[in-house]
């Protein structure tokens, strides 16, 4: 387990059993098995899993891979420890080497509250001005429409 300013991270061992579909980037199906012995599936684009380099449609399957984690809730129950992982859209990501040395700043995009979403939304609408004078006055009333728009 990793811990990164206060979030607990994990690799969830796991195997790719095969790959579903072709097109860019593809897709892959991999299987664990939880505490009570039931089997889950996730299917996803393969540079998502924590796996070989050589992972694709022709790779001899079953593989070993990775899924990178966020611990939601730990708890002890006999003399096995359970844990309850995310696997939304925001808490599974594969983690690069050079990833890995920046954690703190991972665990900080998975778990803080800000975002650049109304930054781009200016740039999407100083985006669309641009494209709507493209070929007209000039410069100038260009100006004057982002910053009275």
């Amino acid at each position: 387990m990793l811990v990164a300013k206060g979030v607990l991270v994990v690799v969830l061992q796991a195997e790719a059993v095969r790959w579903p579909a072709d097109e860019f980037p593809g897709r892959v199906e991999v299987q664990f098995t939880d505490a009570a012995g039931r089997r889950w599936s996730l299917v996803d684009k393969g540079p998502i899993f924590d796996a070989p380099d050589d992972l694709g449609p022709e790779s001899a399957y079953p593989l070993e891979v990775g899924v990178v984690c966020v611990i939601r809730e730990t708890m002890t129950a006999a003399e096995d420890e359970i844990v309850t992982v995310s696997t939304s859209v925001h808490g599974v990501t594969a983690l690069s080497e050079e990833e890995d040395a920046n954690l703190d700043a991972v665990a900080a995009g998975l778990t803080l509250p800000w975002n650049s979403g109304v930054v781009e939304g200016h740039v999407n609408r100083i985006k669309m001005l641009k494209r709507q004078m493209f070929g007209r006055a000039g410069f100038e009333l260009l100006r004057k429409r982002v910053l009275l728009a």
